[in-house]
């Protein structure tokens, strides 16, 4: 609780203040972390644990309008910007990924 009054600023220095400060009995804490250990991981060249469900299970179906799942509004934005991205690809000190990103872009468009 934030006292009334005071000079002008004191009422959000007190709220910092007190925000900052740990409550008596430590308020909410965290919840206990399990501890993972090594004996509990899987290796990655271990066998499956389910060798008779599809590697696609739980992916659902999920419909894109287009292969590189671009929307239209998307495309038309990008392809505004392509002037642009074409002349900053095109000056010398552009880096070989931006001159690979605009040809990348280019040919999805």
């Amino acid at each position: 609780m934030v006292a009334p009054g005071g000079p002008y600023g004191s009422r959000q220095d007190q709220m910092q203040i007190q925000q900052s400060a740990p409550m008596q009995g430590g308020g909410n804490p965290a919840p206990p972390q399990p501890q993972v250990t090594r004996d509990m991981l899987t290796p990655l060249d271990a066998p499956s644990q389910r060798p008779n469900e599809p590697i696609t299970a739980g992916l659902g179906s999920v419909p894109t309008p287009n292969p590189n799942g671009l929307d239209d509004q998307t495309r038309e934005r990008l392809q505004g910007a392509l002037p642009v991205l074409a002349f900053l690809a095109s000056q010398p000190q552009a880096s070989e990924a931006t001159r690979q990103f605009y040809r990348s872009l280019r040919g999805d468009l």
